[in-house]
C-alpha cells in the first residue's frame, strides 16, 4: 500500500483491499446499534482511586445541563479518560453513557481505541457503531472530531478503506487525529516517499498541516529509533518545523522526544532534548500562569532522564515562585497550575510535599465564588490524584467532602 500525507493526514492512494471482517461489518451497515456496550472487566485498582474517580464524576455530574452542558459534558468525559488510562475499561464506559451531549460519541470512539490495542473485537465495533451515530447527529467541527477518532481505531486497526472513508474532508485541525496511529504503522520501505510527502504539505504554510506534520514526526521517532541515521533526519525536520508553531508545542515535542530516548535507555539524548526544551524556555518570557506550569512540567522531565539534583531545584522553584505570586493569578486557574507541580513532586518521590500541594489546588480551586469553576477544579484535581496515586489523609478527604457539600446556586 502506498499513502501519503494530505492536509496533515496519512492517507492511502489506493488499497488493495480490506480484512474480510471489515468487509463484513461495511455490508451490515450502522444499524442495529446496541444501547450498551459490553465491556472486559475492570484491572484491580486501589479503593481511594475508586473513591477519587466516584467523587470526581458526581462532582462534573453535579453541573447543571443547562446552560452548562458544555462544562459539564468535558468535566464528565475527562473522568472517563481517567479510568481508560488506568485501565478500567468498564467504570469509562459508565461515565461515557451518562455523558448527554456530542462528547458521548467522542468517549465511545476513545473507549474503541483503547480496544483496538488488543485488535478488533466486537467491543471495538459496537463502540465505533455508537460513535459513528452520535457523528450523524453532531454539527460542524463535533462530528469531524468524532469521525477523526473513528478513523484513528480504523487506521490502528489496519482497516484503511474504512479509515480513508472517516477522515475524508475533515477540518484541517482534525486531520493529524489519526495521522498518529498510520504513523505507527508505515512500513520501513515507505519512510522515504512519506518524508517527501510530508514535507510538500509543510511548505503551504498552513499551522494546522504543520502541527499535524510534527505529530507525524514525533511517531515516526518512536518508530524508527533504533535506525541512528532516520533518527538523525527526524529529529532535524522536528526542529526545523517547530519554528512555525507556538513554544509550548515545541517544547512538548521534546519532552515526548526524551521519553522515547528513555524507552531505549538513551539517557544522553534524552538529557538532550529536555536541555533543548530548556533552553527554548529560558529564551522566552511567560505569563505567570504559563511559566509556573512549563517549570513543573519541566522539572519532572529533568528529573526522568537522570538529572535529579537540578530537578528538585526547579520544582521548588516553580512552588515557590506560585506561593509569592499567587495573587497575581487569576482564582480559577490556580488549582490548574497546583497541579502539575504536585505531580511532579510525586513523579519525584517527594510524597508528602505532593500531598501538601494538593491540598492546596483543593483549596485555591474552591476560592471562585461560583460553583461551576469550583466543581470542574475539585473533578480535575481528584482525577489528578487517582492517575498519579496520591492518597488523601483524613484532612484532605475533610476539604474535599466540604467543597462537594458546598455546591450549588450560583453556578
Amino acid at each position: 500500500m502506498v499513502l501519503c500525507l494530505a492536509a496533515g493526514l496519512l492517507t492511502p492512494l489506493w488499497t488493495v483491499g480490506c480484512t474480510r471482517q471489515s468487509e463484513e461489518h461495511a455490508a451490515k451497515g450502522e444499524e442495529g446499534v446496541p444501547k450498551r456496550v459490553s465491556c472486559p472487566e475492570n484491572n484491580p485498582l486501589a479503593d481511594y482511586q475508586d473513591r477519587l474517580l466516584d467523587l470526581a464524576f458526581k462532582t462534573a455530574s453535579a453541573i447543571p445541563v443547562y446552560p452548562h452542558i458544555k462544562d459539564r459534558s468535558k468535566a464528565q468525559e475527562a473522568v472517563a479518560t481517567t479510568w481508560l488510562r488506568l485501565d478500567q475499561p468498564r467504570r469509562a464506559l459508565e461515565c461515557i453513557e451518562k455523558i448527554e451531549n456530542w462528547r458521548r460519541g467522542s468517549g465511545h470512539a476513545d473507549l474503541a481505541f483503547y480496544h483496538a490495542g488488543s485488535g478488533d473485537s466486537p467491543e471495538v465495533q459496537n463502540c465505533l457503531r455508537i460513535a459513528i451515530q452520535e457523528s450523524n447527529a453532531a454539527g460542524d467541527w463535533r462530528r469531524d472530531r468524532i469521525k477523526a477518532k473513528v478513523a484513528r481505531v480504523y487506521a490502528l486497526l489496519g482497516h484503511d478503506a474504512k479509515a480513508e472513508q472517516f477522515a475524508r474532508n475533515l477540518t484541517e485541525s482534525e486531520t493529524g487525529k489519526a495521522a498518529g496511529a498510520r504513523a505507527s504503522l508505515l512500513d520501513d520501505g515507505l519512510f522515504d516517499v512519506q518524508m517527501k510527502s510530508l514535507e510538500k504539505a509543510v511548505k503551504t504554510g498552513n499551522f494546522d498541516i504543520t502541527r499535524n506534520a510534527l505529530g507525524c514526526l514525533t511517531e515516526w521517532y518512536r518508530r524508527f529509533y533504533a535506525n541512528k541515521e532516520r533518527r538523525s533526519l527526524i529529529a532535524e525536520k522536528i526542529r526545523e518545523y517547530s519554528v512555525k508553531v507556538p513554544l509550548n508545542i515545541q517544547i512538548e515535542k521534546q519532552i515526548s522526544l526524551a521519553e522515547f530516548a528513555l524507552v531505549h535507555e538513551d539517557s544522553d539524548n534524552a538529557l538532550k532534548h529536555v536541555n533543548q526544551a530548556q533552553q527554548l524556555f529560558d529564551g522566552a518570557k511567560w505569563p505567570l500562569r504559563f511559566r509556573v506550569k512549563l517549570m513543573a512540567k519541566l522539572a519532572e522531565a529533568r528529573f526522568r532522564v537522570g538529572d535529579t539534583e537540578t530537578a528538585g531545584k526547579h520544582i521548588d522553584a516553580a512552588r515557590a515562585m506560585f506561593d509569592q505570586r499567587r495573587d497575581e493569578i487569576l482564582n480559577f486557574d490556580r488549582a490548574g497550575i497546583l497541579r502539575p507541580i504536585a505531580e511532579a513532586y510525586q513523579s519525584m518521590g517527594r510524597k508528602a510535599v505532593s500531598l501538601k500541594v494538593y491540598k492546596q489546588a483543593v483549596e485555591q480551586g474552591a476560592v471562585n465564588p461560583n460553583s461551576r469553576p469550583r466543581a470542574e477544579d475539585l473533578a480535575g484535581t481528584c482525577c489528578s490524584m487517582a492517575l498519579h496515586g496520591i492518597e488523601p489523609d483524613a484532612e484532605l478527604w475533610s476539604k474535599i467532602a466540604k467543597v462537594v457539600d458546598g455546591l450549588g446556586e450560583p453556578w
